[in-house]
């Protein structure tokens, strides 16, 4: 530039300018070159993903009603599921889950999901922050307790 200033007052004004726009555009850089290299932390956000992948095994309780429903269901998804579950529970890939701390253990070493009964995955979610539900609740249902009067 012809024009340069020559007061040091002027001079400061500039050189903290440039250093503000200095900072702002590494910042920019930065936050696109993390967005652009991050890994998705869940790739898997349905039920109809968690099928059509082979990376993640998945089971079921079961002892649950959640094996009732898949063993049942006339649903293309859920009868796939219930196939592949079959078949690795044969082959010795992944078998049935047998509890839900059996699944809380599985998940934790990695590769695994858990298809739990929703009122479970409510409360372990609230109690391990490291827990997520991936996707929305596809059979819900509710649990009653019969007791003795009085």
């Amino acid at each position: 530039s012809e024009l340069v200033p020559t007061a040091f007052s002027v001079r400061l004004a500039s050189a903290f300018w440039w250093f503000f726009i200095l900072v702002i555009i590494s910042s920019y850089t930065a936050n696109l070159a993390a967005f652009l290299t991050v890994n998705k932390l869940n790739e898997i956000s349905t039920l109809a993903q968690l099928v059509n992948q082979e990376s993640i095994k998945y089971s079921i309780v079961s002892t649950d009603s959640t094996y009732t429903f898949f063993s049942t269901s006339k649903d293309p998804i859920y009868s796939k599921m219930f196939k592949k579950m079959v078949q690795w529970n044969a082959t010795g890939q992944a078998s049935f889950i047998e509890s839900p701390a059996d699944a809380l253990r599985r998940i934790r070493v990695g590769g695994f999901a858990g298809v739990l009964e929703s009122p479970l995955v409510d409360f372990y979610r609230e109690r391990d922050c490291e827990l997520t539900q991936v996707g929305e609740t596809f059979s819900p249902s509710a649990f009653g307790f019969g007791v003795a009067q009085g």
